[in-house]
């Protein structure tokens, strides 16, 4: 999928030395039958393959986030595909259709001058989602403040959260966003 292949030749390219990976299936989209349990078992399955001394039961208990001594894991999913990230620093990971995010729901999230400032407004739900979930210090997604936007190329977007570095790939009928901790 060129969305994610786009963010994480980004990531790679600001944190070469790190160690991340990225997964992703339509079999995890959440229109599939049993996503959650089927993302989770992959999630496992990698960890038993590159790093056993780090399986646990909260890889595949769907009632707990999941932790490692030594790795970060964030999950995702729409409806067309699901994923995760596995990163030795915090990381956050968010997809969403386009078509999903509207502009009420969005205000609520978001301060008038993070919307003044975005590149678009769409971009700032999965911006603070990803950054949320590599924070795990907010309460709510209003409290994750988003600013320094800068466009690039080809519908890339990079944007920072005081110590975190987030980029966001958009396509024509969704997006990702991919954040880790700048330090």
């Amino acid at each position: 999928m060129n969305l994610l292949d786009d963010l994480i030749k980004q990531a790679k390219s600001h944190f070469p030395d790190d160690t991340f990976f990225i997964d992703h299936s339509t079999h995890w989209g959440s229109s599939s039958p049993d996503y959650r349990t089927e993302l989770r078992r992959s999630l496992n399955k990698y960890f038993q393959v590159y790093h056993p001394d780090q399986v646990n039961p909260t890889l595949t208990d769907l009632k707990k986030l999941p932790v490692t001594e030594k790795f970060f894991i964030s999950i995702s999913h729409c409806p067309e595909f699901g994923g995760f990230v596995i990163c030795t620093k915090p990381v956050g990971f968010d997809v969403e259709r386009l078509d999903r995010l509207k502009k009420e729901i969005i205000e609520r999230v978001c301060s008038e001058k993070e919307l003044a400032d975005a590149p678009e407004p769409q971009l700032l739900w999965s911006a603070k989602e990803a950054v949320f979930k590599c924070s795990h210090l907010y309460k709510v997604l209003s409290d994750a403040k988003i600013d320094q936007w800068q466009t690039s190329q080809n519908d890339m977007f990079q944007f920072s959260n005081g110590n975190q570095l987030g980029w966001i790939k958009k396509s024509s009928t969704h997006m990702a966003a991919l954040v880790f901790k700048n330090n």
